[in-house]
């Protein structure tokens, strides 16, 4: 019974001792796979990061380059519509200017018109030249007015 038990002890070594010396066998035998994996593959991993990095570079710049060519076609058209409004604005408010420019000098031939009537000699309607006295009367009020109102 000793026997058989010191017989299974040297046997359990022996398997012990076996497979310490596979694993190892097995884990030098990895390492030497290993070094040479990155002996020969390491440059061609570190070139295809390299080559991925640009790839990102490059897709950065042109995913960048339509929005910004949108971005400034959408300025460039919203120059236009601002210098088109203020040429408008522009083109009314001297417009209007030069209605009221015409207005006045219509005013000021009729006043002309007007004192020369007063300062001749002939027989006149009193009535219509009353009536003509007293439209360029109210007419230089509004005027006056007018002025009063802008300078305040």
């Amino acid at each position: 019974r000793m026997m058989k038990r010191a017989v299974v002890k040297i046997q359990a070594l022996w398997r012990v001792q076996m497979a310490r010396r596979s694993y190892l066998h097995r884990m030098e035998a990895a390492v030497i796979v290993y070094c040479w994996m990155m002996r020969n593959f390491g440059p061609i991993r570190r070139r295809k990061i390299r080559e991925n990095d640009a790839c990102i570079k490059i897709q950065t710049a042109w995913r960048g380059f339509k929005p910004r060519k949108e971005l400034k076609k959408q300025k460039k058209a919203a120059a236009m519509l601002q210098r088109s409004f203020k040429n408008r604005q522009n083109r009314i408010s001297f417009n209007c200017a030069f209605v009221e420019c015409v207005e006045a000098a219509r005013k000021q031939n009729e006043m002309k018109a007007l004192l020369h009537t007063l300062s001749s000699d002939r027989d006149l309607d009193k009535d219509k030249l009353l009536d003509n006295c007293q439209l360029m009367i109210s007419y230089l009020g509004e005027q006056l007015h007018a002025q009063r109102v802008k300078t305040s």
